[in-house]
């Protein structure tokens, strides 16, 4: 058995070293994912405050990238800035971006600073809080200074980890095949759910009605997974609410109706679907069997 160990402990080693000539394309990969999940909170974030705002219908402008590190998302409509830096942390932690950054608040056409804050900020007193935001065409821009410094030693540190994983997963499964049991591997959580004639796409907020894909909003997803969740049953107003929204913190302003009609339109293709609204009580996600 020493020898196999040994064998395998050589074999991982030699792997490793192959594997190091290609870190910088494992760096560019880890990277690039970092950029989506920013994008995607950006965007997600940038739709809470327009909604608080009272705004349903502005179109969310695209993320623009244009320094390392350095995100920016154009805002036409005005917005409570108060709410800027709760809802932008709780967007970043739902998305696993816990790196430290900075906000700041320009003028689209000036590129003058209007307000801005740290993240460390967060933990005593946030800058600006309480003043008014002009009423104008303004720029969030949220910096990640460490971004490309974090992105330097990933590979290293996956390759280290990745041959202790193998030389320790090949001692365990030899003395679990002595004893005469194996570890079964857990199930891959899926993230593509199908219903009727739909394909909904949890992790993209995408939704495919009978080939026809179609963009849903941070909220729009989260309504829409919490009817999935219980199709064909009987949901109080009270209990969509609080299943739905109360874990943000912050107060929703826009009704249910609101969004269930939304869904309602980009399912509206699908015959098979419906959201019955049970005067007094609730809705009622219906798919046919």
């Amino acid at each position: 058995m020493i020898h196999s160990i040994m064998g395998t402990f050589l074999l991982v080693t030699f792997l490793s070293l192959s594997l190091v000539s290609n870190a910088s394309d494992s760096d560019e990969s880890t990277e690039q994912f970092l950029k989506e999940r920013i994008n995607l909170a950006l965007r997600n974030a940038t739709d809470k405050m327009l909604d608080i705002a009272g705004d349903s219908v502005s179109a969310i402008y695209p993320v623009q990238h244009n320094a390392p590190g350095k995100y920016s998302i154009r805002i036409d409509k005005n917005f409570n800035y108060d709410t800027l830096p709760t809802i932008l942390q709780e967007t970043f932690m739902v998305h696993g971006i816990t790196s430290d950054y900075l906000v700041s608040v320009e003028d689209c056409t000036s590129g003058e600073i209007v307000l801005g804050y740290r993240q460390q900020d967060l933990a005593t007193t946030i800058p600006c809080v309480g003043r008014d935001l002009p009423n104008r065409c303004l720029v969030l821009n949220v910096m990640f200074p460490d971004t490309k410094l974090g992105s330097e030693n990933t590979s290293l540190w996956y390759l280290l980890a990745l041959a202790g994983s193998f030389l320790i997963g090949f001692i365990v499964y030899q003395k679990t095949k002595i004893n005469g049991s194996e570890d079964l591997p857990l199930p891959e959580e899926k993230h593509d759910l199908s219903f009727g004639h739909t394909r909904y796409d949890a992790l993209n907020q995408r939704l495919t009605v009978l080939g026809e894909e179609k963009s849903l909003t941070f909220r729009e997803s989260k309504l829409l997974k919490y009817f999935l969740e219980h199709k064909n049953q009987l949901l109080e107003r009270d209990q969509i609410l609080s299943a739905v929204w109360e874990d943000e913190g912050i107060m929703v302003g826009r009704s249910l109706d609101v969004f269930v009609s939304r869904l309602r339109k980009l399912l509206k293709a699908d015959p098979s679907v419906k959201i019955s609204n049970v005067h007094g009580v609730g809705y009622r996600f219906e798919v046919a069997e």
